[in-house]
C-alpha cells in the first residue's frame, strides 16, 4: 500500500509520529507515521479499526496500515481521510466560531462519544463498545461542516461481545489535564471498562466546556441553562453520577428543538 501513496507535506506532530498529506488512488489522505518507539500504538489503532469497522461520520475514516523499513529503521504507516481544517484546538485558536456552529461541533463530538460507547448488532455486522481514553482538542478534527471528527484510538480499548480487548494497565493512559480524578488516583476501579466510559464523558465534558467558553448565548441568555448543567455533572468526581453521553445529546438535542436552531445533522 506504502508504494501506491505519493507523500505530501508535514501537516503536524504528534505524540506518536508526525502526520503528512498525501495522494492515494486519486485522492487526498492523511498518513500518520508512528516511530519504531510507538509501534505498539500503530497496532491498537490499526486493531481498532479493523476489529470495530467503524463507519460513522464523527469517527476519523481508516483508508489502511502498512509498514515498511527505512535505512533499517521500521516505520509504521496510518492512513485516514484528510481534514483540510485541522484540530479541534487549533480550530478555536485561531477561528471565530458562531453559536450555531459551537453547538454544531459540540453535538457531533457527542455523537461520535455515544457513537463508540454503544454496542450495534445488525444483520452480520457488529461493533464492540469501545473507550477513547485520550480525549482532547487536538484528538478531535473538524470537517468542512463543522462538525467534529474523533481521531487518534492508540489508546483505545473495545469490549467485544463482554470481552475486554486488553489486560489491565498499571500505568496512567491519557492527558492528565483531562483524566479524571480516579484515573489520576490509579484505582483499581478505575481499570474496569464501566468506569473506562464513565472517564471517556469527564474528558468529553472538559473539551465542551471549552466549546462553550467562545459562546455569546452561554454569558448572555439562559437557553443553555440546562446543557450547562450537565456539562458539569459530567465533570462530577463520582464517576457513577456522570450521565452518558446519549443523555447529555439528548439534553442539547431539546436546546436545538425549543430555540428553532438550523444545526446540520450527523
Amino acid at each position: 500500500m506504502i508504494h501506491q501513496i505519493q507523500t505530501g507535506k508535514l501537516v503536524g506532530n504528534g505524540k506518536f509520529g508526525k502526520v503528512y498529506d498525501g495522494i492515494y488512488r486519486g485522492e487526498k489522505v492523511a498518513i500518520k507515521k508512528f516511530s519504531a518507539n510507538h509501534s505498539n500504538s500503530w497496532k491498537r489503532e490499526t486493531e481498532v479499526y479493523q476489529a470495530a469497522s467503524l463507519k460513522n461520520p464523527c469517527i476519523l475514516q481508516w483508508v489502511g496500515s502498512d509498514e515498511q523499513t527505512v535505512m533499517q529503521i521500521p516505520e509504521y504507516w496510518l492512513i485516514t481521510e484528510y481534514l483540510e481544517l485541522g484540530n479541534l484546538f487549533d480550530y478555536l485558536s485561531n477561528t471565530a466560531v458562531n453559536d450555531v456552529i459551537a453547538i454544531q461541533l459540540m453535538r457531533s463530538l457527542i455523537n461520535g462519544i455515544s457513537y463508540l460507547h454503544t454496542e450495534i448488532r445488525s444483520g452480520y455486522s457488529y461493533k464492540p463498545r469501545i473507550v477513547h481514553r485520550d480525549i482532547k482538542p487536538t484528538n478531535i478534527l473538524v470537517r468542512n461542516n463543522f462538525t467534529c471528527v474523533i481521531a487518534d484510538f492508540g489508546l483505545a480499548i473495545y469490549c467485544y461481545y463482554n470481552d475486554v480487548s486488553h489486560e489491565a494497565a498499571s500505568q496512567i493512559k491519557g492527558t492528565p489535564r483531562y483524566c479524571a480524578p480516579e484515573k489520576l488516583q490509579n484505582s483499581s476501579l478505575s481499570k474496569k471498562f464501566p468506569s473506562m466510559l464513565e472517564q471517556d464523558v469527564y474528558s468529553l465534558s472538559l473539551v465542551l466546556w471549552e466549546i462553550c467558553q467562545r459562546m455569546e448565548w452561554l454569558k448572555n441568555n439562559q437557553m443553555l441553562e440546562s446543557f450547562v448543567e450537565i456539562i458539569k455533572e459530567a465533570w462530577h468526581e463520582n464517576g457513577t453520577v456522570r450521565p452518558t453521553a446519549l443523555k447529555i445529546r439528548n439534553i442539547l438535542d431539546k436546546v436545538i428543538t425549543d430555540n428553532h436552531l438550523n444545526v446540520f445533522s450527523v
